[in-house]
């Protein structure tokens, strides 16, 4: 009987040890090159312009868990990189803003001549 509760309780304690979120947390990125190897889809873009890492990242041989960063020279960088990767079609998490384009004189030129165009 003590067999039996003994492999019950083991094979219990193995499952919620796999179960545990330290077991099923993501590998850390190695960030070789700060900020441009941080992958657009791992950021998160908060609507007060800040970015969060949403993974565990190691730079250094030393391993962060998270971070926030608001109003600083990774954000503008983001910004740009972000925004290019998206407008190209490329996966990501960035937020894309549009970008109104002024049209040049010839292409308005053409456009006021043939106005069914």
């Amino acid at each position: 009987m003590s067999s039996t509760r003994l492999a019950v309780s083991l094979a219990a304690a193995l499952c919620l040890a796999g179960l545990s979120p330290a077991a099923q947390a993501e590998q850390p990125i190695n960030i070789e090159k700060w900020p441009d190897d941080v992958p657009c889809e791992k950021l998160k873009k908060h609507p007060d312009g800040s970015y969060e890492m949403t993974v565990p990242w190691a730079r250094y041989f030393t391993v962060h868990t998270g971070g926030k960063w608001k109003n600083t020279r990774e954000t503008h960088y983001w910004d740009q990189k972000c925004r290019a990767r998206r407008s190209s079609g490329a996966p990501g998490n960035c937020r894309l803003r549009e970008r109104v384009i002024a049209p040049n004189a010839a292409a308005l030129a053409v456009a006021q001549e043939n106005p069914d165009r």
